[in-house]
């Protein structure tokens, strides 16, 4: 279903900064073999080892080594009781204040590289090691070299060069990404379950009967004790919304029904009247029904008690309307040609099909 589709496109999107918004103050193109360390003295871990000519961003003196910012990225770690995981689009959040990046994925030996602080993120999720979580670091996160071989170039060349590298990164990221994903039980697992909140939602509850309304309030209660991604867990509360909606709907269309029962109106009439009462609730039908713009001329039907509002579009359709107060009153739109946004469905209580209105994009006398 559409669950992989959505979460491959957001694996591919971009988390680093933008040639706009690039770390350092220049670019420069150290000579292959050397080290980029974690901190600015020959004492301090080696990170990286440069290969070929690699276009690098060079950042502020620290002594005789200078701030180095790589494109392609590195990995450190960070203690997972400090950051939310976002499994679902591969990210990581820091929960922590003044959290360590470490090189290894413990807290004895290596130093921290450097600390990030709460709030950070999304960092880019490359995978888990125990209580470890291991991300890139952020592009911001500066390793050093020695000035004498940090000179800044000018080449116009430089810029295609550091996104050519940037690429990379998201390439390696998506690779190590899908290694996992294809290996671990517990993603498989979460993604069938937001795949079916999915499934659910397509199908367009306004038209299902009382006991499918319980079959699948039943499911969405089993999905939801199951579910531990927060996305999967918003889709299926949305999901339960959406029928405490249609059942308030259809109990205000049968006490609407039951005013007039008595009435010594034709049956007809009763139907209009049950009509006319439901469009007139204006409620918004949580976004379903098929989206799209409609253009034509409102007109008001039936008794002057029992009005129902529809719209002749110009491609001979006749739609019945509704809306919410605050976005459209109906009857000043009579006898005028309108361009409405909104989204067509079906209601069970309503014959024919009916257009919800979401707003008004232009109205003039017809």
């Amino acid at each position: 279903m559409k669950t992989s589709l959505i979460l491959s496109v957001m694996t591919l999107l971009p988390l680093a900064a933008s040639a706009g918004d690039l770390p350092g103050t220049g670019f420069a193109l150290p000579p292959s073999g050397t080290v980029l360390r974690a901190g600015p003295g020959v004492d301090f871990t080696g990170v990286l080892t440069l290969e070929g000519e690699a276009v690098v961003r060079v950042g502020e003196l620290r002594g005789t080594y200078r701030e180095v910012f790589v494109p392609q990225g590195f990995a450190v770690y960070m203690h997972g009781d400090y950051v939310s995981v976002n499994r679902a689009v591969a990210t990581v959040t820091v929960t922590g204040d003044r959290v360590n990046m470490r090189l290894l994925p413990s807290t004895e030996g290596l130093l921290p590289i450097g600390q990030l602080k709460e709030g950070t993120g999304p960092l880019e999720f490359l995978d888990q090691s125990g209580d470890w979580v291991r991300v890139l670091a952020p592009l911001t996160t500066p390793l050093y070299a020695p000035d004498e071989v940090l000179k800044v170039s000018t080449e116009d060349a430089l810029p295609g060069r550091w996104e050519a590298a940037l690429a990379t990164r998201d390439a390696r990221r998506q690779q190590s990404v899908n290694t996992w994903r294809a290996n671990d039980p517990g993603w498989q697992r979460e993604a069938a379950l937001l795949d079916r909140a999915e499934q659910l939602a397509d199908r367009d509850v306004t038209r299902l009967d009382e006991p499918a309304l319980a079959e699948r309030r039943a499911e969405i209660a089993r999905l939801r004790a199951e579910a531990t991604w927060a996305e999967t867990q918003a889709a299926l509360l949305k999901l339960d919304q959406d029928i405490d909606q249609v059942l308030m709907l259809r109990a205000s269309a049968q006490r609407a029904a039951d005013q007039v029962k008595g009435a010594p109106v034709a049956s007809g009439d009763s139907v209009q009247r049950r009509e006319s009462k439901m469009l007139a609730l204006g409620f918004r039908y949580s976004g379903r029904g098929e989206a799209g713009r409609r253009a034509g001329s409102v007109h008001r039907e039936g008794s002057d008690d029992a009005p129902i509002f529809t719209l002749h579009t110009t491609e001979g359709e006749i739609l019945k309307l509704t809306a919410p107060t605050d976005i459209a009153t109906l009857p000043a739109l009579v006898g005028r040609h309108v361009e409405l946004d909104g989204r067509k469905l079906f209601l069970v209580t309503v014959a024919g099909p009916v257009f919800v209105v979401d707003r008004i994009v232009s109205y003039k006398p017809d």
